[in-house]
């Protein structure tokens, strides 16, 4: 069979050993070609048909994850092998997610090579077997409708009004289950427990195996009264939706539900779930995901591998509002008494507080002592003010961690900023890059990511990438490699410290890649650099 490879690869000698290697294996190729970055991966892709690439992640210009998504926008059958030499669980992640065949670390034995390009090569008369045969085509269909399904219910959780949910159910023949004047309604979240997953080591790919068996499960034990899809926002989370007539038996049903999953994944796969779920009503649309989110929530008091009702959730009543403490926040706060601050908010958000309660009573004390912030302190710049009120509306982002000593740290955090006078503007994109850049220069030494920006400064990551590069005129990473290597320079010029001390000093934990990215900018090495300063 006609077989087209490319080696994707910033190093010469690397690419050059790739093929060497493949041909002592005895594998042939009809055409070969090499890449020294994404950017030209990508040119060479639109001009021949290639079946097979090979690609090492960190490069300039395009990375290696970037050109696997450009490429499989076009072709989904194109067979990605990543070669590495980074041991990262995000990256591995992201890599399956886009459906690569292979992470392999460098350096690479001949017997892994072999077995993963037999796979490969396997991999690729499979699709061509079934192309012949027409079974793509059908396999194809069905998996858009079951995507249109997950879109369609995913998008039934989120509608803001009952009205606008109808729509949708009454729109879609998948949701056509839904449509009775009689149901009544619940909704769920099941979350595989990551922490679980990971001590298992296993790989990524096995999540998709995960979500697989539940549902598969819950098709068993449903009686075909419920409806269940992936949350497309978060891989290793999925939606149940029960109905029925009768609230007491859509109750039973989750129990048995909740009892069967953690049998069956601690047997087999030694896994957790964590369930959240929603009270049962009349209604069907945002408000019961929402509800449902605060059941799962509960897991921060009572750890993960448990069923939480929303129901269930205790009141916040008079005699457990932390009136007496909040009035001697307030006392502190303009005081600057910075100890009996940290004391105050840990003593309102104590462990025993916290689980008398839910996390419903984190929620109040947040809104509480941000009013006290507000109303209390004297800020004078309306940026402060906008910004004490923009955190009224991120609980979400505080509780997110899941655990209470991070919980505690962030409401200090939070406190001692504006005590100081050093809460950060939020006024428009504009500041937030500006503030950006400066956040770079101070903490370029630091494991920094495009993510972490983005989430510090309230933006999604593509649209942080796309103003930071609109204002900046460069991408986030290549200015924090700019800052890094400016640095770097004056480390050169200015100390004796070795290379590897000034990569680790400038914040690359791999002094090979330091070197490669020190060289491409300058065209000489640290060491030749160094000389020629001297």
């Amino acid at each position: 069979m006609s077989l087209g490879l490319m080696i994707v690869d910033d190093e010469e000698l690397i690419r050059q050993g790739i093929r060497a290697r493949l041909n002592f294996l005895g594998y042939q190729f009809d055409d070969i070609v090499e890449a020294d970055d994404g950017e030209t991966a990508l040119k060479l892709y639109e001009r021949g048909k290639y079946h097979i690439i090979l690609t090492d992640i960190k490069m300039t210009s395009v990375s290696g994850l970037q050109l696997i998504r450009g490429i499989k926008e076009q072709d989904e059958s194109v067979q990605f092998v990543i070669i590495s030499g980074y041991d990262d669980f995000v990256y591995a992640e992201e890599a399956i997610r886009l459906g690569v065949t292979a992470y392999l670390l460098k350096p690479i034995a001949n017997d892994k090579l072999k077995e993963v390009m037999d796979k490969v090569l396997g991999n690729i008369a499979k699709v061509r077997q079934a192309q012949s045969n027409d079974v793509k085509a059908i396999a194809s269909n069905r998996e858009n409708a079951e995507l249109k399904f997950e879109q369609r219910i995913n998008e039934l959780l989120n509608a803001e009004k009952e009205s606008d949910a109808k729509s949708i159910i009454a729109s879609s023949e998948s949701l056509a289950k839904l449509r009775s004047d009689d149901w009544l309604y619940c909704v769920g979240i099941i979350s595989i427990d990551m922490e679980s997953y990971r001590e298992k080591n296993m790989e990524f790919a096995d999540v998709n195996l995960i979500r697989f068996v539940i549902k598969n499960i819950t098709g068993e034990v449903s009686e075909n009264q419920c409806l269940i899809a992936n949350n497309l926002s978060d891989n290793k989370q999925l939606y149940i939706i029960f109905f029925g007539t009768d609230k007491v038996a859509i109750r039973l049903r989750s129990e048995q539900l909740f009892e069967k999953l953690q049998s069956c994944l601690w047997k087999y796969a030694g896994m957790g779930v964590t369930i959240g779920v929603s009270s049962v009503s009349e209604q069907l649309f945002a408000d019961r995901l929402q509800e449902a989110k605060e059941a799962f929530l509960q897991r921060i008091i009572h750890g993960n591998g448990n069923l939480f009702y929303y129901d269930d959730i205790p009141v916040l009543g008079a005699e457990e509002f932390p009136a007496s403490e909040l009035t001697l926040l307030k006392r502190y706060t303009q005081a600057h008494d910075i100890g009996n601050v940290e004391a105050i908010i840990n003593s309102m958000l104590s462990d025993e507080k916290v689980l008398k309660n839910n996390v419903n009573y984190i929620g109040v004390v947040w809104i509480q002592v941000l009013s006290i912030l507000l109303h209390s302190l004297s800020i004078s710049d309306n940026d402060g003010a906008r910004k004490i009120e923009h955190e009224m509306y991120n609980f979400s982002r505080i509780i997110k961690t899941g655990d209470l000593a991070e919980i505690r740290k962030r409401f200090s955090e939070v406190v001692l900023d504006a005590m100081k006078g050093e809460i950060s503007p939020e006024s428009d994109s504009d500041s937030k890059i500006i503030l950006a850049q400066k956040y770079i220069e101070e903490h370029y030494n630091e494991d920094i990511s495009v993510s972490d920006l983005a989430e510090k400064f309230y933006m999604s990551p593509n649209y942080f990438s796309t103003v930071f590069k609109k204002q900046t005129g460069e991408s986030t990473i290549s200015y924090m490699n700019r800052i890094r290597l400016e640095r770097a320079k004056k480390e050169l010029e200015e100390t004796d410290r070795s290379i590897a001390e000034i990569a680790e000093l400038i914040g690359f934990n791999d002094s090979h890649y330091f070197f490669k990215l020190f060289k491409k900018d300058t065209g000489i090495t640290p060491l030749q650099y160094r000389r020629n300063k001297q």
